[in-house]
């Protein structure tokens, strides 16, 4: 329903219209009879249609009046509708434009899963087939090992589209318990030390704080292997990866930082959406599902913590974690 928005300039000049036939009439009659002298029965007996007319005018001028007051309604609601369609029209083409943005998501999402699912698979069969034809027992369990840790890749892959299938359905559940986060770090590095040394990039671990804290390890120890795998992906050969715990009153904070090709400044939000890639392209350098910060991000949020980033391009990345020591 239209909310009508004339003005009161045009309602008064309506009423004034509707009321312009009484002030005709008073004037006319107070002429005939205060100033002439005629008596109101013997003037309009004199002539009585002239005089009928001018009676008339009382209601014909109330009815253009009460037009014109309409016909202004009737062109405010025209105008309101007007502008309503046109917002109706640029909600229309946001919309069109969001479906083909999501379309096109649609579409890299796709072609990036298949591609970050069948590269590990890929490697792992090919190591095995190696091992297979391997005489040398060492070099058969270095083939071996590598298959394995394509197939770690793979896990870690499927646990983050699991992890984010999970968020967005909103089926993900903490199971708290006090454990140690130091001994969490200590685990994430050692099953990262390979990637690292693979990579050339040292890990150096900075233990301002050696203690309990309340949540869930699992969930926690999922977040630091997905900023972890990131600062030595995007690390550069040579280069360092530092991990620091620190306690500060009721809060935990984790900070990782690395000496990488660092963030563009207007993408530092963008890159905790989920299946988001700063380069979504198959050919990219740097591969992923665009997962793993968005899953970091929700899991810490769950906690009650927060999470953000900070980075100029090539100046490498620090990514910040505050938690509550106790939830």
């Amino acid at each position: 329903m239209c909310k009508t928005n004339t003005s009161l300039r045009e309602h008064t000049v309506g009423i004034l219209i509707m009321c312009s036939g009484v002030l005709l009439n008073i004037f006319y009659w107070w002429y005939e009879i205060v100033v002439r002298g005629e008596s109101f029965y013997e003037d309009f007996m004199e002539d009585p249609m002239a005089h009928a007319l001018v009676l008339l005018t009382i209601p014909i001028m109330a009815l253009v009046g009460y037009q014109f007051i309409q016909e202004r309604r009737l062109r405010a609601q025209v105008e309101e509708v007007n502008i309503r369609l046109e917002d109706s029209r640029k909600k229309l083409e946001r919309a069109y434009e969001e479906l083909r943005e999501i379309d096109e998501l649609k579409s890299n999402i796709i072609a990036n899963v298949s591609h970050e699912l069948r590269t590990p698979i890929t490697i792992a069969k090919g190591f095995i087939e190696l091992a297979i034809m391997e005489d040398d027992e060492e070099e058969r369990k270095n083939n071996l090992q590598s298959a394995v840790n394509a197939l770690i890749r793979l896990n870690d892959i499927v646990e983050d589209l699991i992890q984010i299938a999970n968020i967005e359905r909103g089926n993900s559940n903490l199971r708290l318990e006090s454990f140690n986060i130091a001994e969490v770090v200590r685990e994430t590095v050692n099953e990262r030390k390979d990637r690292a040394k693979e990579k050339g990039v040292k890990i150096e671990v900075d233990f301002g704080y050696d203690g309990d804290m309340i949540g869930d390890p699992i969930k926690l120890k999922r977040v630091i292997l997905n900023l972890l795998d990131n600062a030595i992906k995007f690390n550069r050969s040579g280069g360092e990866v530092r991990i620091r715990v620190l306690k500060e009153k009721d809060q935990i904070k984790i900070i990782i930082s690395d000496t990488g090709i660092g963030i563009p400044e207007d993408r530092l939000e963008d890159i905790f959406k989920p299946l988001t890639q700063l380069d979504p392209s198959t050919t990219r350098r740097y591969g992923g599902t665009g997962t793993g910060l968005a899953v970091a991000k929700r899991i810490v949020e769950l906690h009650g913590g927060k999470i953000w980033v900070e980075s100029k391009p090539g100046k490498g990345a620090t990514f910040y974690i505050v938690l509550p020591a106790e939830k």
